[in-house]
């Protein structure tokens, strides 16, 4: 355990010198992810909600749509969720 303690120390250390700056390597990727992401659509848990189910009804109306959008566009037109606190 000691060693693993020690490697975990100096693999911080030598990342340590690299926040917050990216070397100027051309092999380097630059924002991969956002450009993996960008213009996927992602299955929602909500995809597949029986929206006529009594449950369901704990929603509104208006916020139903919306919860099909993807994570994080209800949020910029301010709608809540019913189980948000106040």
């Amino acid at each position: 355990m000691p060693r693993l303690a020690d490697f975990a120390r100096q693999l911080g250390a030598a990342q340590a010198r690299w926040a917050g700056r990216v070397p100027d390597l051309p092999w380097l990727s630059r924002h991969w992810l956002d450009q993996y992401l960008t213009g996927r659509r992602f299955p929602s848990p909500l995809d597949d909600v029986p929206w006529g189910h009594p449950a369901a009804g704990a929603w509104p109306e208006p916020a139903r749509p919306l919860a099909r959008q993807p994570f994080g566009a209800a949020a910029s037109v301010g709608v809540r969720s019913p189980t948000a606190s106040a």
